[in-house]
């Protein structure tokens, strides 16, 4: 009977390590993206007679820019802001 051994190399391919590695900084990328939005978005809604608001927001498991506010303008008047920020990356999105 004739055996061959054949090394096996305990060190991790380059590629896998290249890979984790990205999807590590992928993964802090999107904390600190989803912190930047909740710090962004209002704590609570301001009470407006006669309009009822209910907000729902969900945000994807990526990077996301979305944004709304409800602002006090003149008088009796309010202001609705919804917006997308547009771009790639934290850098984009904070700057």
């Amino acid at each position: 009977m004739n055996l061959q051994q054949t090394p096996i190399s305990l060190q991790p391919d380059p590629a896998d390590v290249r890979l984790a590695r990205a999807l590590a900084e992928l993964d802090r990328e999107r904390r600190a993206v989803g912190k930047i939005r909740r710090s962004l978005l209002p704590a609570s809604l301001p009470e407006i007679p006669g309009f009822e608001m209910s907000p729902y927001y969900r945000s994807s498991k990526h990077a996301s820019g979305d944004y709304y506010d409800v602002v006090p303008l003149i008088e009796d008047q309010w202001g609705f802001v919804m917006a997308d920020v547009a771009g790639h990356g934290t850098r984009r999105r904070s700057s």
